[in-house]
């Protein structure tokens, strides 16, 4: 594989939190989301942990375009951080369970 591909790979692996932009009424939401990376084929999924409570996921349900930025969880200043943003649509799933999700709830 691309040395790049895996690097990203790799951050997406080891991080498990994102900072998550939708489209809202009239203005652009960012907001920080937790995430379970499901690793298949070349890639995977990324499974947003995300509430019906909260606006972000209303906004996904009008419109589903996204775009979320992983960041690496390290100590260092933000600028120096391994980072890699994703642009794409939503699809939301209700009720799924997923083993690495309990570790997340609560």
């Amino acid at each position: 594989m691309n040395g790049d591909f895996d690097l990203v790979k790799e951050l997406v692996r080891n991080s498990q939190q994102a900072f998550l932009a939708t489209i809202g009424e009239g203005a652009p939401l960012a907001s920080a989301a937790g995430y379970v990376f499901e690793e298949k084929g070349d890639f995977g999924t990324i499974v947003l942990l995300l509430s019906d409570l909260a606006r972000h996921t209303r906004n996904l349900k009008k419109n589903p375009a996204l775009c979320l930025l992983v960041v690496e969880p390290s100590d260092a200043p933000i600028h120096e951080k391994k980072r890699a943003s994703f642009s794409g649509e939503a699809r939301l799933v209700e009720d799924r369970v997923h083993p690495g999700l309990r570790e997340h709830a609560g």
